[in-house]
């Protein structure tokens, strides 16, 4: 009798690590990764910009030339479909300004390297809106609606003028809708060194 427990208990255990193992697989796939590269060509020297969030407006101030620092490209995944209605100015002004993605939602922001490369890691799957954004200025890229999915983007973030004026300003950039897939790796390259008007 004790055998037989003791086989029946091994079954149990074993059923349970498979449940444990198919668990686990199937979590890993629950999500994706976004990676690519950025060329901006020319100089990412730019000058630092300043500026205040007050009640849905932005004002930017530039630097004097001795606060010129170098960039990298930014890139940001912005989830289609959520209540951004409730994030309070001091929650805009921080993500808009600073670059500080609002805890909790599936917006995720970084920097890619001095080579542009970047690497979004487990990023949940769906619908996003990509906000890519070079540092170099001057080049007629500035316009983050000149796409359709920028225009989209434009009626879904609040106080767009202020996102404009912050994350985009003079700066080259480009807006896209991308879909993140379970399990897969999506490679997103851009060029914004080329003709801005071939950006549909």
């Amino acid at each position: 009798m004790g055998g037989f427990v003791m086989k029946v208990n091994r079954l149990i255990a074993a059923g349970v690590a498979s449940l444990i193992v198919v668990g686990t697989a199937v979590t890993a796939f629950a999500n994706g990764d976004v990676t690519g590269n950025v060329f901006v060509g020319g100089n990412l020297d730019v000058a630092r910009i300043e500026g205040t969030f007050n009640q849905g407006f932005g004002v930017a101030i530039g630097a004097p030339r001795s606060t010129r620092i170098k960039e990298t490209p930014r890139i940001e995944l912005i989830k289609k479909g959520l209540d951004l209605t409730r994030l309070s100015d001091n929650v805009l002004g921080a993500w808009y300004e600073q670059g500080v993605a609002p805890a909790d939602m599936p917006i995720f922001i970084m920097d890619a390297d001095e080579q542009g490369h970047y690497e979004f890691k487990d990023i949940p799957a769906g619908d996003y809106f990509m906000v890519v954004v070079a540092p170099r200025m001057g080049d007629g890229m500035a316009d983050l609606t000149r796409t359709r999915a920028g225009v989209e983007l434009s009626k879904y973030l609040p106080n767009w003028n202020s996102f404009a004026m912050f994350t985009g300003g003079m700066r080259s950039c480009v807006v896209k809708s991308i879909t993140v897939r379970d399990g897969e790796s999506l490679t997103m390259n851009y060029d914004l060194s080329g003709n801005p008007f071939t950006e549909k």
